[in-house]
């Protein structure tokens, strides 16, 4: 919630590129940072996450960024995340990353 005297910063602000497909979406058009730690995560899954996926396809995925099909990264990594039951442990520390914002 902001105040009235606020409202004209608000107006101004820059506001993300508009593309056919719809507005800027920061799970789509993230950058090393991002992809280092859905590697990180994959590559130390299980080995039942591999009779799942093709292990050579999501190797080749994971090293392209950004990646042409991006859902198919949040895809592997939550399969990743789900068969390691790391979800039901403390969030661990991870760190910052810089999502590259449109111009």
């Amino acid at each position: 919630m902001f105040s009235l005297r606020e409202r004209p910063g608000w107006r101004r602000r820059a506001t993300p590129a508009v593309t056919v497909a719809g507005g800027f979406n920061w799970r789509r058009s993230f950058g090393e940072g991002m992809a280092e730690i859905f590697r990180d995560q994959v590559l130390s899954a299980p080995r039942e996450l591999f009779d799942i996926v093709d292990e050579t396809q999501v190797k080749a995925h994971l090293a392209e960024v950004p990646p042409k099909r991006p859902s198919q990264s949040w895809n592997v990594y939550t399969l990743s995340v789900l068969l390691s039951g790391a979800w039901r442990e403390p969030v661990p520390d991870l760190p910052e990353v810089t999502v590259p914002a449109p111009s």
